[in-house]
């Protein structure tokens, strides 16, 4: 029998074979005992009844996702067209990135309501113009007549 030093280097080496031997040997010991937290998480799951769950959320899902693509496409299309959709299923003009087109529509839509409106309020600036202008109490009077 021969007496040879082993060295540090010589005995790290070894304890990190024993130690990853070890390792291995734990982990197939625990999946054959089904003692890893994958397989108590299944086994619970099971107990429970969960697969059969499951297996009913993805056929729902199975029917919900071309609805989805199908909602997300028209959503879409409401953004391009500068709308979104209000929380009480209305649809609003866009506060910021309106399309150039339909900012021009809405002026002009709102332009020309807004016509008959300022007409119809000509006679208030008429009577401000007027109450600053007369000479008695009487065109005062007139100026003002039928507003107040």
């Amino acid at each position: 029998m021969t007496n040879t030093r082993i060295d540090l280097k010589q005995r790290e080496h070894l304890v990190s074979l024993i130690e990853s031997a070890k390792r291995d040997e734990k982990e197939q010991l625990e999946q054959k005992a089904g003692a890893t937290r994958e397989a108590i998480g299944q086994s619970i799951a099971e107990a429970k009844g969960f697969p059969s769950l499951l297996k009913k959320a993805r056929t729902l899902y199975d029917q919900i996702l071309p609805i989805q693509r199908q909602i997300d496409e028209i959503e879409r299309k409401f953004t391009e067209a500068g709308f979104e959709r209000g929380e009480d299923e209305t649809l609003d003009l866009k506060e910021y990135g309106l399309p150039h087109a339909m900012r021009r529509l809405v002026d002009g839509k709102r332009e020309a309501a807004l016509r008959p409106i300022e007409k119809s309020l000509k006679k208030y600036d008429l009577a401000l113009a007027h109450i600053w202008t007369a000479a008695s109490s009487e065109e005062l009077a007139k100026a003002v007549e039928g507003l107040i």
